[in-house]
């Protein structure tokens, strides 16, 4: 890759470039040519999109995770930019996020298997940008570990994390009084989000009770009508 004509550009490895996040983040990296440069990029299978963003943006480090694309795209060098270094599988995408080039990771694949490559980037002293929610789930405190021994930053990405982040920036600890997050499903806990009016006391600190429910849902005995005649 030709020198950078930015030297103090933060240096990108996007893993999971041709989902909707790859997308909004490459939309992101061109509108700020002066402050990031991409350096890899990985999905899992869709090797032709994925040549389409080498030669976009110049990048000469590929990782496919599937092994059948795998094997596509390094039969077809041409639809990459020239010297394009291809990797492959689990491995490949570890590989790539413990680039020596990179300053920040973005880990935006399905499910949990980001998770050994985001604690690779961790333990290469690399920033980590978590779009998975899985994987916080998963190892939330193995991520945060790593990073305390690194002294990496994770820097959520995903929308309601990032709300969150973003809110926090500039408070102490010590001024939050709660986080209630959005489950991972879309439904919320229902004992924690209710109208005001039907809030618990903030003295209090035991467990919600349960409302009970409706009238109209309460089971009542059959009336003497409707009970079954003795036989």
């Amino acid at each position: 890759m030709a020198t950078s004509a930015f030297p103090h550009r933060k240096r990108v490895v996007l893993l999971g470039a041709t989902g909707s996040i790859g997308e909004n983040t490459l939309r992101v990296i061109a509108a700020h040519p002066d402050k990031l440069e991409l350096v890899a990029i990985a999905a899992r299978g869709n090797w032709e999109k994925l040549a389409a963003i080498a030669r976009t943006h110049d990048v000469r480090h590929v990782g496919l995770f599937d092994d059948t694309a795998y094997a596509a795209a390094r039969a077809n060098p041409a639809a990459f930019p020239p010297g394009t270094h291809f990797v492959g599988g689990l491995a490949g995408l570890v590989e790539l996020a413990q680039l020596p080039a990179a300053d920040i990771v973005l880990v935006a694949v399905v499910g949990t298997t980001g998770l050994e490559p985001a604690l690779a980037a961790l333990a290469a002293g690399k920033d980590l940008a978590l779009a998975s929610k899985e994987i916080l789930v998963l190892a939330g405190q193995l991520l945060l570990a790593a990073a305390a021994k690194s002294g990496s930053k994770i820097l959520p990405v995903d929308s309601e994390h990032n709300a969150v982040f973003q809110c926090l920036q500039g408070h102490p600890h010590s001024a939050v009084r709660r986080e209630a997050p959005k489950l991972v499903d879309g439904a919320q806990d229902h004992r924690r989000f209710r109208h005001p009016r039907q809030q618990r006391p903030r003295t209090h600190r035991g467990p919600m009770p349960l409302r009970p429910p409706p009238r109209a849902m309460r089971c009542r005995p059959p009336s003497a009508e409707h009970r079954p005649r003795p036989r």
